[in-house]
Parts: structure tokens; C-alpha cells; sequence
């Protein structure tokens, strides 16, 4: 379980690699199931609200991500101003949460695939 700074350094030191982000419940429960038992802690999203306009963004792509619609479970907009970061834990359903990006979550690192160029 790493800070979210530490996490984001930790997936940047493999080429194109960057903090997970879930697009969809089945992709958040085939991860959970091939590296996590049914009791993982909050896990890195990769989304955070670093420029404190409340904004929330993924670092992949600067794709927002917004408590009012998140991409899938609950949303637990709420949390103390400091809480820029967004992590999210399987309770009955995915809930996401604003975090406190000095918290220790356990991370994903999303590596994009690349096919060989053919000749």
C-alpha cells in the first residue's frame, strides 16, 4: 500500500504505464479477482482533484470523473476539503470515495498492450 504519489512514480517507472483506471464493474471485479482477495482495501483510481477546482481527472487522459456520475456503483461525494484523490472498495457494491492522497491505498498499475508492427 503506497501514498498516491508514490503509486503513480511506481507505475511511471514501466514505459506507458500509469494508475488504473475502471472503466466498467466487470473490469474492476476481473482485477480484484485475479490480484486481490474479497477484502482488499480502497484501491488508487488514478482520479484526483489535484488543482483544487473540484474537478476530478484521470492522469491517463484527462478524462473527468464526477461523483454525481460515476462510471459505475456508488459515490461518496463526501469528505474533508483535503480529500483530492478518488479511491474505491468493493463493500455490495463498488463505492468510490474522495481521499486524502497522503492515505495508503493499494494500486493497480494499467500498462497499455501495443501490437508488433507488421512487415
Amino acid at each position: 500500500m503506497c501514498l498516491v504519489a508514490t503509486s503513480q512514480a511506481n507505475c511511471s517507472n514501466t514505459d506507458g504505464a500509469y494508475l488504473w483506471r475502471p472503466n466498467s464493474e466487470a473490469e474492476a471485479e476481473a482485477v480484484r479477482d485475479k490480484f486481490f482477495d474479497p477484502l482488499t482495501p480502497r484501491l488508487w483510481t488514478g482520479a484526483n482533484d489535484l488543482n483544487n477546482d473540484n474537478t476530478f481527472e484521470f492522469v491517463t487522459d484527462g478524462g473527468l470523473f464526477s461523483f454525481n456520475a460515476a462510471p459505475f456503483g456508488l459515490a461518496v461525494p463526501l469528505g474533508r476539503p483535503q480529500n483530492l484523490c478518488v479511491s474505491f472498495q468493493k463493500f455490495n457494491d463498488w463505492t468510490w470515495f474522495k481521499t486524502d492522497c497522503d492515505a495508503s491505498r493499494t494500486f493497480v498499475c494499467e500498462v497499455p498492450t501495443t501490437c508488433p508492427v507488421s512487415i
